[in-house]
């Protein structure tokens, strides 16, 4: 879940919880307000898990975990692989920059590179 999503989640839980302790309002809708408030906590555990199943997800396609007994150190190799591959295109990047200009970020897209979550934080 993003952090948007989660403040949002969070305010409104917020607002409702601070409703329900309201006097002046029905007894109806103060026990509307709390189970919409209990309501908000299942959305939140469910993205939560969501989150996680997502992740899952990512590292069964990346080969971390699989039916034979090869695919997890695969994955990892394949992992370590793109991160030194990541490491080269930088230097590459910022050998052209020191050269040429423009700006490493420059050089990677006209290469067409594609940017991995290490290639990002190298740049």
């Amino acid at each position: 879940m993003t952090e948007k999503v989660r403040q949002q989640i969070d305010d409104l839980a917020y607002r409702l919880r601070c409703e329900t302790k309201r006097n002046d309002l029905p007894e109806e809708v103060i026990r509307t307000y709390a189970e919409a408030y209990h309501v908000i906590g299942i959305l939140s555990r469910e993205a939560e898990e969501a989150d996680g199943l997502r992740q899952r997800v990512k590292e069964l396609k990346e080969g971390f975990e699989g039916s034979c007994m090869a695919c997890e150190p695969v994955g990892v190799m394949n992992k370590k692989l793109h991160e030194e591959r990541d490491e080269a295109r930088r230097l590459y990047c910022m050998l052209l920059d020191q050269t040429n200009g423009l700006g490493s970020k420059h050089w990677a897209e006209r290469k067409g590179w594609v940017f991995s979550d290490s290639f990002e934080r190298l740049l």
